[in-house]
Order: structure tokens, then sequence, then C-alpha cells
């Protein structure tokens, strides 16, 4: 980076904190301790009784490779999705008082979240040809994977509907929640494709903020937002129509709001603060600072970055960087940042009393993209 020094902060105290540290801070804040330690607890439990099934009897190569998917993308993560699911589900209950039976189904389903956003990073690592994820080498860069990494995301999919189907069959809710596991694998799909068709392409005219906004509620909101609060509204068979209306409006806004952050955070916070590298740059992906630098380019700007723009020399990548700190992107993002933030504040505080989900479930939510970076800083 130069002599320009980029420094991520969550608190006041914290501008040494690792990737591991911060998302323990945001874990932390989600559900109460007892539930947290009894839901770390129950990842081995999810597994093996997935595991337990006759059709994997005398295939003990097959059960060891499930595990060690499970073990390296899995753990470690920051399982915000799953934990939100949590949150919902114990939102929506109150003020029962909720048994260890309900709460097993729930972490179960939750640990099926953290499985889906397993296959999603594993495939989009590979996507944007990344070379680490949560600080340690991607899951397609390790030795006994390579080209099995494409059967490793089919089979880890497929174990995701053994375990509901396991755990779920003949209950009211499996139809629906089947659906929305197939429903949310497939609008992520299409976020991706949309995401790697715009990158293949490389076409400046096409990274409008109409595509981005496309491509970010297929990529972002509907698997980190939509998914597991809607998870948790059919589970406990909470909501009507309306419901999935408000959903979709504000997950939708917030999803954005997400990959905004992650597309600035790509290019101007530093891989050991990121746990992994930037791609956006070299790649040449459709990311917000390309959006909003396009509009704002003279005519020579315009001409360096064409050159520039997805190609990984360094020397390039740090010129389209620089070009950026010209226009004053990171200024721009804050101020759009805010303003987004308020929009989806006012959206949560229109809505009707009695509204299903609550409005805290959507707070929460929100809560999630801004407890990453509440403070940054450029020297």
């Amino acid at each position: 980076m130069g002599s320009r020094k980029i420094f991520l902060n969550i608190t006041r105290n914290s501008s040494n904190w690792s990737p591991v540290q911060r998302a323990l801070l945001t874990k932390q804040n989600m559900v109460s301790q007892n539930i947290y330690t009894a839901y770390q607890d129950y990842l081995p439990k999810v597994i093996e009784n997935g595991l337990s099934d006759k059709k994997f009897e005398g295939l003990p190569e097959i059960k060891d490779r499930l595990r060690k998917i499970s073990d390296y993308n899995i753990i470690g993560g920051k399982q915000l999705r799953g934990l939100l699911a949590l949150f919902s589900y114990e939102t929506l209950m109150k003020p029962q008082v909720l048994s260890d039976e309900m709460w097993a189904e729930i972490f179960k389903l939750a640990w099926a979240v953290e499985m889906v956003q397993a296959c999603l990073l594993i495939s989009d690592d590979v996507d944007d040809e990344a070379e680490t994820r949560r600080g340690q080498k991607c899951w397609h860069l390790l030795p006994d994977v390579g080209v099995f990494v494409i059967n490793d995301v089919s089979m880890m999919r497929s174990f995701i509907h053994e375990i509901l189907r396991q755990s779920f069959r003949g209950r009211p809710q499996y139809p629906a929640l089947i659906n929305l596991f197939n429903e949310t694998f497939l609008n992520t799909s299409m976020g991706q494709h949309l995401d790697f068709m715009f990158n293949y392409r490389k076409d400046p005219a096409a990274f409008t903020e109409e595509n981005y906004r496309k491509m970010s509620i297929y990529k972002t909101s509907h698997y980190t937002f939509r998914f597991p609060i809607l998870l948790a509204l059919i589970h406990s068979q909470k909501g009507d129509k309306k419901s999935y209306e408000y959903v979709d409006d504000i997950c939708d806004e917030i999803g954005i709001n997400l990959q905004m952050q992650n597309d600035f955070m790509d290019c101007f916070i530093d891989e050991d603060s990121m746990g992994k590298t930037g791609t956006d740059i070299p790649t040449g992906k459709l990311c917000w600072p390309v959006v909003e630098a396009l509009k704002k380019f003279n005519p020579a700007q315009l001409k360096e970055f064409k050159t520039c723009y997805g190609n990984p020399e360094p020397s390039h990548v740090e010129r389209v960087r620089n070009l950026y700190l010209e226009l004053g992107l990171p200024q721009i993002y804050r101020e759009q940042e805010q303003a987004r933030y308020d929009m989806i504040l006012k959206k949560i505080s229109n809505l009707p009393p009695g509204a299903v989900p609550y409005p805290e479930v959507f707070l929460k939510a929100l809560d999630l993209v801004y407890n990453k970076t509440q403070v940054i800083q450029y020297n």
C-alpha cells in the first residue's frame, strides 16, 4: 500500500484485533452466552448424525471428506447468518420458553445455513481466483483438492439436504424448508453468474447502478439476510404473505449495503485486516468503487483506468486505487453508507404495529453490517 496505511477499527481500542477477534465480538452480541455455547457444541452432532444413515456405511472416505470440508470451511467463520437465524427464531417465539428440543431443531437449521455459506464461498473463491479466505489458504488450493472442488461443493450441498431430510421429513414445515434452501441456492447462483458474467466481459458500459443493484440483491441479500430470517419464520410457523414482502423489501437494501461495504474493504483494507486477498481490481469486477468512479472520471482518468483495471500487475492495481483516492471515494462511500443506513432505518420504523418479523429482527440484521467497520481511518 506504499505510504498509505489503512487500519480497520471496530471499537476505540481494537485497532490491532485480528479478523477472528472482530468476528467474535459480533458473534457474542447475537444471542445469550448459554445459547451461543450450546450452538457451537452442536455442529459435530449435526455432522455425525447426518453421516449415521446407512447410505454412508462402508464409505469411510466419504465420511472423512465431508468432515474435512465442514471443519475447514465452517469452523472459524463469522457464522453471522446462522446466528441471525437463531436470533430471529428466539425473537419470533417470545415470550414462549423454548425447550432443548426446539433449540436443537433450530441449531440444525442454523448450521445448515452455515453449510450453504461454505458451499457458496468455496465456489466464489474459485470464480475470483482468490488465494486466502479467513486468513488461510482457499479450499481449492489445498494439495488434495484442486479439481475435486467441484464435486466437494456438490457433495456438501447434497449433504445439507440429507440433514434436512433426516431431521424434518414428515413435519408440516418440511416442504417450505426444502423450497427455501433450493430457492436460496438458485438465487445466489444467479447472482454469482451475473458477477462472473460482468467480470468476464470487462465492459465499463455494463458497470451501472442498475446492474450492480441487481447483482448485489441476488448474490448477497438473499442468502445473507432473507434466507436466515425466512427460515425462522417457516420453522416457527409465524407470519403471512405481508411478512415475506417486508423481508424482501428491507433485506434487499441491507444486502446492498453489505455488498458495498465488502467492495470498499476489498479495495482499501489490507489483507491482514480482511483475512483474505483483495481481488476486485486485478480481476476487473463490477463493484461499488467502479460504479461510482465511472460517473466521475475525466477523459484522461478514464483512459488510464481502462488500461489498468483488470490487470493483476501490482503497479496497475495501485494506480487504480490512486485514481479512486483522487476522486475522493472514501468520503463518498461514508456519505452514501450513512444515507442508505438512514433510509433502511426509516423503512424499519415505518413497519405497521404488530408486523412480523418484528422490527428488532431487521435492526439486528442491519447491526451485523455496521459491527464490521464502525471507524475507517486513512493516513
